[in-house]
């Protein structure tokens, strides 16, 4: 039985793949096949600092983060959630229907110390992969939040411009005025 379910849904991609659809009507190609691009890599690191424990500065970054987070696909999402556990989503809900886009994946996260997620974020279609690391540490006054993002794919040095400006408003601007009350 489990042979035949397998079958089922192989064939088809198979036949796909190989381009043996002879007697799939409707198909056509939209470019004469693919069209390489050369992947442009960027990094880049910021830094805040908030008034608070490194668990409530992980809190604030995490859960709802409808607060601070300006920037969605939907005008007015239902929610607007990082989950803090691996394999959590950054997810968007647009509506009671359920529909909705998930920004990235959690891949890390230790409660007070460390939140990494993979993903394209706001370059959902645009060929563009990110990893955002977070991590928070103690100082004197709260907690130091240190960025660092690493992205790749199909990009060039103006949209890792824009993407460092975009961070930079979300974890200086709006995260830091958050936790601090702003």
């Amino acid at each position: 039985m489990r042979s035949a379910s397998v079958r089922t849904v192989l064939l088809p991609l198979a036949t796909l793949l190989l381009g043996a659809g002879a007697g799939v009507t409707g198909s056509r190609a939209l470019a004469d096949g693919p069209t390489a691009f050369t992947p442009y890599g960027f990094t880049f690191e910021l830094q805040t600092e908030v008034p608070v424990s490194p668990e409530a500065a992980f809190d604030a970054f995490t859960g709802d983060v409808s607060g601070w987070w300006d920037h969605h696909f939907s005008e007015h999402p239902k929610s607007l959630v990082i989950e803090p556990r691996p394999g959590g989503s950054f997810l968007e809900v647009f509506d009671e229907g359920g529909n909705g886009a998930e920004h990235a994946r959690v891949t890390h996260a230790v409660r007070g110390q460390l939140l990494r997620m993979s993903g394209p974020l706001g370059l959902v279609g645009q060929g563009v992969e990110t990893e955002s690391m977070l991590q928070f540490a103690a100082t004197d006054a709260g907690c130091r939040v240190t960025l660092r993002v690493n992205g790749i794919g199909k990009a060039d040095a103006k949209l890792a411009a824009v993407v460092e400006q975009v961070w930079r408003h979300f974890l200086i601007e709006r995260y830091t005025a958050h936790v601090r009350g702003g």
